[in-house]
């Protein structure tokens, strides 16, 4: 057989592919050596005669092109993952047959809370990782089945070709053709030889993942089993086995000494992620230290933070908390040593902040419950899965009344604390009492499980809610830092700011008590059936016609909506003050656009929401129907208004700043709404005013296109005085006031001959917007002058005739003068 030397290179490639895959196949799957003019066809493969076969004259080039393309097909899959895979189910499989199974230790009565808790977090993992080998071994196995599928096509279509070729043929022709066909079995054997390895370790994968499976399910067994437990009695009451072995469990799975191996063998496998935690703590605190008078200017100005800003005076231990309390983010696989360590490390900088959190009649009390929470999970790894447990937790039960007693108690810290913190903490301690005089009575009758329960999650829930008021204070002067930096290069951060920073930190404290309940839930073992039975109430469907919902469909609808509309505002926002701010454009143009880009977008995220739902905008057509025949009966008003809304927008007759005049209120146009808009009085009265009223009533826009106004002063001397001096003295103290315009320039008017004095009228033109002081002050130059000049400014006078007067009054009255 004749071979060109440009497929030497890919020949002895594709040999070496296929060299050492080729040997782990049965021996009827393996390339079987042939005669240089043979075509090797397995005896099972029959010719597909539905397929062309090439044309002589296109054999040379097709068979460089199927080579070629063989080549590239040779490498799908090719990689060494089906053997790190199967190395790695070895080490998985040894650790699965070291594990206690959970049947056995549950049938000996071995298993507790923590070591539950353990087993979960390790059998959880593991399953994680099959699902990951799992993923890639389906990715492998696509791509060879695809490139065996095309590599078969382009087999079937060379044998077709050599059984078209006879006698006739010339012999080059079918020696290519023969070498070709060879070449593409080549590559179908590797192929086959790492679909094969897929194989084993997908089988090696089911084997693994079915053990996997059933630990889990009896994993989660057992915790539904222990949760039944809280309320039934499992051991003798304390007086009979207080000092019994074997009464309660004796193994020493999750104790202290687990813990500490679990953190080692986590800080060895998470070095570098921890040193990148430590750096960045560092660089944080170093920031905060350079910038703390920035930061603390920027949280005394801020509205929406209240004294939180105190915190400050502790940044480094606000900082510390911070960063050891985003362990669980950081690390959500950690073992739970972990996060005890980083629930007792919390306690160090959380010690330092009471001052800055609690109010100075609570700070000892405050103390208090974080040093019981660091003894409280102290003692219970130290003595968890021995006898002294049950001690144990017996003296926290005590420990915990005694303390919350001190509290309650008269003359107590809770007795004096300030009125807007009494009540609340009143009722909660009395709770939390109530809750440790439970876990004493349920010990000493033998419910331990309840018992350890209520002490374990009492004590965390007092401690989150201290750590998560700490954490969201220290978020919330961050926020308040990065909107005052912001503010000084965005305009739109000066103007919203403050609402944006309201918006922030009212997420942050809804986030926060979120995050309490659930920690608050999970400490007490009532996570898992609150969110079991919080599932059950947010997926029950109610129909309403031929019309499905569940509240979970709704608070989906709200949430998308309501984030459709933060999102409508920010951009908006954004628009307004930082692209059409920056441009020369008439006054009250970029709040138009502003707006009116609020409206769509705020259109948008609602049919967003209705497909977010799986609700078709087209099935709202009878919905439709019934808005308008309720507009034509009950909301023409509010449309009207809405309608009146986009003339105003669009039209722009009255702008966002204008100075109107409609009715008997004239004032700046603050605002623009979608039904109203609010115009600002002189006296700053609010006064909202309907759309349609600034569409069809007559409005008096002062400064439509500018602020030039024209001022009038009528006033009146006596007579015998000159009027052309006159009018030449008022229109000299005219064009000497500093905002009076040059051009036009002011003149003085004789109206006329009154009744007390000769009228005149100045009149002058200013584009000072406090065009009130601008009119008073040329009315107290005008006053100095005149008096400066001898003009008398007259004041009525009248002369009273009396025509008819009684006698007697008269003569009283002449009397009296006659007397004076």
């Amino acid at each position: 057989m004749k071979t060109s030397t440009r497929l030497l290179p890919a020949l002895a490639l594709l040999a070496g592919l296929a060299n050492g895959a080729a040997a782990q196949l049965p021996r009827v799957l393996r390339p079987s050596p042939a005669a240089p003019d043979t075509i090797v066809v397995p005896p099972t493969l029959a010719v597909d005669t539905s397929l062309s076969p090439f044309a002589p004259s296109d054999v040379p080039t097709a068979a460089d092109r199927s080579i070629a393309r063989a080549f590239e097909l040779s490498t799908a899959g090719a990689s060494e993952q089906p053997g790190d895979i199967l190395e790695g189910v070895a080490a998985l499989s040894d650790s699965i047959a070291r594990e206690d199974r959970v049947a056995v230790l549950s049938r000996d009565r071995l298993l507790t809370r923590r070591g539950l808790g353990d087993l979960t977090l390790n059998w959880t993992a593991r399953d994680r990782q099959v699902r990951a080998w799992r993923r890639q071994l389906q990715d492998v196995s696509s791509q060879v089945d695809s490139a065996r599928r095309e590599l078969t096509g382009l087999r079937e279509r060379w044998r077709v070709t050599a059984a078209s070729q006879d006698s006739t043929t010339l012999p080059d022709l079918r020696a290519r053709t023969t070498q070709v066909i060879d070449e593409l079995h080549l590559v179908d054997s590797a192929l086959n030889a790492r679909t094969t390895r897929v194989v084993d370790a997908e089988l090696t994968l089911s084997e693994a993942s079915s053990t996997i499976f059933a630990e889990l399910h009896g994993l989660a067994a057992a915790q539904q089993e222990m949760r039944r437990s809280l309320l039934r009695i499992e051991s003798p009451p304390l007086w009979r086995s207080v000092l019994a072995t074997g009464s309660l469990s004796t193994s020493e799975r999750g104790g202290l000494g687990t813990a500490v191996h679990e953190i080692e063998w986590f800080v060895r496998g998470n070095a570098g992620r921890l040193t990148l935690h430590v750096l960045l703590t560092l660089v944080v605190i170093l920031l905060a230290m350079t910038k703390r008078e920035r930061v603390r200017s920027a949280a005394e100005s801020s509205d929406a933070l209240g004294e939180q800003f105190a915190i400050l005076r502790r940044p480094v231990a606000s900082i510390l908390l911070l960063s050891i309390s985003l362990t669980m983010w950081f690390y959500p696989r950690a073992p739970l040593g972990v996060y005890d360590a980083a629930l007792v490390l919390s306690a160090i900088p959380l010690l330092l902040l009471v001052p800055e959190l609690i109010p100075p009649d609570l700070h000892r009390s405050a103390r208090e419950a974080i040093v019981f929470l660091v003894l409280q999970r102290l003692a219970a790894l130290a003595t968890l899965g021995s006898a002294a447990s049950r001690l144990t937790q017996l003296g926290l039960s005590v420990a915990g009344a005694l303390l919350l007693w001190q509290l309650l108690r008269p003359g107590g810290a809770l007795r004096q604390s300030e009125p807007r913190w009494r009540f609340t903490l009143q009722r909660a301690a009395w709770v939390l009492l109530g809750a440790f005089i439970v876990a004493l009575g349920s010990n000493i009758i033998g419910n331990v499980t309840l018992a350890d329960a209520i002490n374990s999650g009492v004590a965390l829930s007092a401690f989150a809610a201290i750590l998560l008021r700490a954490i969201t204070m220290v978020i919330n002067l961050f926020i308040s830092a990065a909107v005052h930096a912001g503010a000084s290069e965005s305009r739109y951060l000066t103007e919203r700011g403050a609402q944006v920073e309201r918006t922030l930190v009212g997420l942050t404290g809804t986030v926060g008590f979120i995050a309490w309940v659930a920690l608050s839930l999970q400490g007490l073992q009532l996570w898992a059936p609150v969110w079991s039975a919080l599932r059950a109430a947010l997926f029950r469907t109610f129909t309403i016609g031929a019309v499905s919902l569940s509240l979970a469909i709704v608070l989906l609808f709200v949430f998308v909506l309501a984030l459709g509309v933060l999102v409508a505002r920010l951009i908006s926002g954004i628009v307004e003050f930082e692209v059409m701010g920056r441009m020369d454009l008439r006054r009250g143009v970029s709040v138009t656009v502003g707006s009116l880009l609020r409206y769509a977008l705020i259109a948008v995220a609602f049919l967003v929401a209705l497909a977010a739902v799986g609700i078709n905008a087209g099935n709202l057509a009878i919905l439709g129907g019934a808005l308008g025949v309720g507009i034509g009966f009950g909301l023409q008003n509010i449309v009207n208004n809405f309608i009146s809304g986009l003339l105003l927008a669009f039209e722009r007759p009255v702008g966002i700043g204008d100075t109107v005049q409609v009715g008997p209120n004239t004032g700046e146009v603050r605002e623009i709404g979608i039904r109203a808009s609010i115009i600002r009085t002189v006296e700053g009265a609010e006064v909202i005013v309907p759309n349609s009223e600034l569409i069809t009533q007559d409005v008096i826009n002062w400064t439509r296109s500018g602020t030039r106004r024209r001022i009038d002063i009528p006033i009146g001397v006596a007579y015998g005085n000159d009027p052309a001096k006159v009018i030449d003295l008022l229109t000299d103290v005219a064009l000497q006031h500093a905002d009076v315009r040059g051009n036009p320039k002011p003149f003085t008017l004789f109206l006329g001959f009154g009744d007390n004095s000769l009228d005149f009228s100045v009149r002058a033109w200013t584009d000072s917007p406090d065009w009130p002081v601008v009119r008073s002050d040329i009315a107290v130059a005008i006053s100095a002058v005149l008096r400066e000049a001898g003009i008398e400014i007259p004041f009525p006078q009248r002369d009273l005739h009396l025509r008819s007067v009684d006698v007697e009054l008269l003569k009283d009255l002449r009397g009296e003068a006659t007397g004076a």
